[in-house]
């Protein structure tokens, strides 16, 4: 019986005629609906599309913050065996890709996105495997809504990137869980107003040779700027011509909004949640880098794999990671940092707290000074 006999039939005075009718118009619904979604191929309709369980590809992604201590940590596990790092310390691969203010929605969108990333790390993207990987028959490693297959040589293997930029990108969590498989997501987050002070240091050199109060001046001016515009942003005022979300990564900006970290890990919790976005203490990690590195190694790659003593003997410390006590002549401004940051920084504790990091919430509190009570 057609759809449309079925829908002018009239019913029988027994009951089993119409659950015939319905069972049959609730299948050709099923059907159409299920060739909806595919012909629109829209991202939302599953938490994964693109990879299944025995694929490879990137599985440790560092975000952030910049001048956090990440490139200590690129260099450290540059050492380890069980990792394999990209082409260079800082793919920047995500943040070029939202420059490019595209949507990204569709499945052939996603499938020449992920072929882009892949080959960031050698892995050269072809129908029935990677040419570093060995082609597999095996179905469990066949995406069937892509007909691509990916099996690793060595499963064991750990592709990483580092680039700190990305915990700043908007569309950066979204495009990483649509387009690999599952990575765990290492934020390292540091005292926000010393990360800026050493920020400022990357981008226009030490003082060295110059005039302090000039210098003092500079930073001042830039701290100045990046707090008027992070308020003003940040308030919900409407700024005729200005995209906020943009904004505050202009490099003139993102020195004061790199530190609100609430605001920019809050999409990161949304997408990864509590199993795989892994949250360390800047200040925690230059005291003890190796047992971060144990602990991140057990719940990736699992206990069994063991870590050479000798990668933690070199001195991996960041060249601009200066403490705020080495600059006296700023010390104005950087209270004027720490006042802004105050109710952002409560606003993070009260987060972590809520996705259950409470061992990282108390050390932000004790080391970075802040009080939860409000005057």
């Amino acid at each position: 019986m057609s759809r449309k006999e079925c829908s002018e039939r009239q019913a029988p005075p027994v009951g089993r005629g119409q659950v015939w009718c319905a069972t049959a118009l609730l299948m050709v619904l099923s059907v159409a609906l299920a060739a909806s979604i595919l012909a629109h191929q829209n991202p939302r309709t599953a938490s994964v599309m693109i990879w299944n369980r025995q694929m490879c590809g990137p599985r440790l992604i560092v975000i952030g913050t910049q001048k956090g201590g990440t490139t200590s940590l690129y260099k450290y596990i540059k050492n380890v065996t069980w990792i394999s790092v990209g082409k260079t310390k800082e793919l920047h691969f995500f943040d070029k890709v939202y420059k490019s203010r595209r949507k990204w929605d569709t499945l052939n969108d996603l499938k020449a996105l992920q072929q882009k990333y892949l080959k960031d790390f050698g892995l050269d993207v072809v129908h029935g495997g990677l040419s570093v990987m060995r082609e597999s028959r095996d179905d469990t490693c066949t995406d069937y809504r892509t007909g691509l297959t990916f099996c690793c040589d060595d499963p064991n293997t750990v592709y990483s990137d580092v680039t700190p930029r990305y915990m700043i990108i908007p569309q950066a969590p979204r495009l990483i869980r649509r387009i690999t498989n599952n990575p765990w997501i290492v934020a390292l987050l540091r005292e926000p107003a010393a990360r800026a002070v050493s920020h400022f240091r990357m981008e226009f050199g030490s003082e060295d040779g110059k005039d302090p109060e000039d210098f003092a001046s500079e930073f001042h001016q830039n701290v100045q700027r990046g707090i008027k515009v992070s308020k003003r942003c940040l308030s919900g005022q409407n700024i005729p011509g200005v995209d906020c979300q943009r904004r505050l990564m202009d490099h003139d900006v993102d020195m004061v909004s790199r530190g609100l970290y609430a605001r920019h890990l809050a999409p990161w919790f949304s997408t990864f949640g509590r199993e795989k976005l892994v949250l360390w203490v800047s200040e925690r990690f230059s005291d003890d880098p190796e047992g971060h590195l144990i602990s991140l190694q057990n719940q990736i790659v699992g206990a069994n794999v063991s870590l050479s003593r000798e990668i933690y003997q070199q001195d991996y410390n960041v060249k601009y990671n200066v403490d705020v006590q080495t600059v006296e002549p700023w010390e104005s401004t950087v209270n004027l940092l720490r006042e802004f940051y105050e109710p952002y920084n409560r606003e993070l504790v009260y987060m972590l707290m809520e996705w259950g990091y409470y061992d990282v919430a108390r050390d932000i509190r004790k080391l970075w000074d802040i009080s939860l009570k409000t005057a």
